[in-house]
């Protein structure tokens, strides 16, 4: 009976180990098709608007046009650091473009990039030799099973990727590991529900706010923009592990288990929760050069910001620095 139930043991576990390769493996399917999608200006993404990063700007340093490698390399001044830095790394780091800019900041000298897509990897190697950025580099390893080198990096970022981490406990140890004393990790991150299972107050703000939108502004352009987004519901969590197994995997948890393996030092809201769902597929709409167009995209950025006030939304998205404990 005894080799019964350990070999059932051993039998279910390889079954598990089976299907989370079968995850990963679909997100990284996933984002080799998708990495570098993003593009400003482009008005599919809701953050491909030039609006919306003014607002984080100015939420993150104070100043439409004091972005967050502004902000960084002030901070980093005023803690006493002299710049360059040694090494720096980013988890998820997609296709690179967040390396490629923080290099003119000559924030760091070397700075390395870690991606479970072997396309995104691909792209972001090639765009960095293409610009002469040899002190970048980049490796295709699964975040979620990393093993990071004891005070290797004065800085790590997780740039829109750490919701997309199941392992969080795991991934933040080997972070704190990882750093320098005195090292900091800094996060630009989706922190709202998992699985994107919206709040009923979300859902009744964003709804609301559709249908006082003319028509104009509701074209989806996700779909060519031959139909309109009328209404915006939760989206069925099969599905999205289907789609994408890892998004939003343990977002809603993240702000809970970071304090077990940092010191957060600088805490940024950034909003989201109204703003992400109502602009999704219909951020074009907008044209950023239209008075009429931003007078209602800045009346939509007050009505986010006055129920997070009220406490009637969360702030989805934050900018947070933390440090070794």
């Amino acid at each position: 009976m005894k080799r019964f139930f350990s070999t059932a043991k051993l039998l279910a576990r390889r079954v598990l180990s089976r299907l989370d390769l079968i995850k990963r493996s679909s997100a990284s399917e996933f984002w080799d098709r998708e990495g570098g999608s993003w593009e400003l200006g482009k008005g599919i993404h809701w953050t491909e608007h030039l609006a919306v990063q003014e607002r984080f700007n100015l939420k993150i340093g104070g100043h439409i046009h004091h972005d967050l490698f502004l902000f960084l390399t002030g901070f980093l001044r005023n803690q006493g650091f002299e710049l360059p830095l040694e090494r720096a790394l980013t988890l998820g780091c997609g296709t690179g473009e967040f390396e490629r800019k923080l290099a003119g900041y000559e924030i760091c000298r070397s700075h390395e990039g870690f991606d479970l897509s072997p396309e995104s990897i691909r792209a972001a190697s090639e765009k960095a030799r293409e610009e002469g950025l040899d002190r970048l580099s980049y490796e295709v390893r699964d975040i979620d099973r990393i093993s990071l080198s004891p005070a290797r990096y004065d800085l790590v970022f997780g740039i829109q990727s750490v919701h997309h981490f199941s392992r969080l406990e795991h991934v933040f140890s080997e972070v704190s590991g990882a750093l320098k004393p005195g090292g900091f990790f800094i996060l630009h991150e989706f922190v709202g529900p998992s699985r994107f299972q919206w709040t009923d107050r979300q859902l009744e703000a964003v709804n609301g706010v559709l249908k006082l939108l003319p028509e104009r502004y509701r074209r989806n352009l996700k779909a060519g923009g031959n139909e309109l987004i009328s209404h915006v519901s939760r989206p069925a969590v099969k599905e999205m592990i289907r789609t994408d197994p890892s998004e939003a995997v343990r977002s809603s948890e993240i702000l809970e288990v970071l304090p077990e393996s940092f010191r957060i030092i600088e805490t940024r809201d950034l909003g989201g929760a109204l703003i992400q769902l109502l602009m999704e597929g219909i951020t074009g709409n907008f044209d950023y050069d239209s008075p009429e167009d931003m007078k209602l995209l800045k009346l939509i950025f007050k009505l986010e910001d006055m129920l997070m006030e009220m406490g009637e939304l969360s702030s989805d998205f934050i900018f947070v620095i933390a440090g070794k404990k």
